[in-house]
């Protein structure tokens, strides 16, 4: 169904890399990957975060499974990955009064 309605808006997922084991694809922009650590006291490791510019689309494969999410052409997205599944964070825009 994703890949229908990715060629119904004539994107393709054409930037697509692995990083720490876990595969992130995107139609346009920038994408940047790191590595954070779990917070807390408790040793509980690290996880994957990648920042993107406006991706339009992102596609992100992990251990967990696959998993796709719409921000938007221009809209900043971060996508985190504790215990092997994604989180996509979007800021808020910004108002003005």
């Amino acid at each position: 169904m994703f890949q229908s309605a990715l060629k119904s808006q004539g994107l393709t997922l054409k930037y697509v890399f692995d990083f720490n084991g876990d595969t992130f694809g995107r139609a346009i922009g920038d994408g940047d990957c790191d590595v954070a650590a779990a917070g807390g006291s408790a040793g509980l490791g690290s996880y994957d975060v990648c920042e993107f510019t406006g991706p339009a689309v992102l596609y992100v494969k992990t251990g967990k499974g696959e998993f796709f999410y719409l921000p938007g052409v221009g809209h900043k997205a971060t996508v985190m990955t504790p215990n092997g599944v994604p989180r996509c964070v979007m800021a808020a825009p910004k108002l003005d009064y």
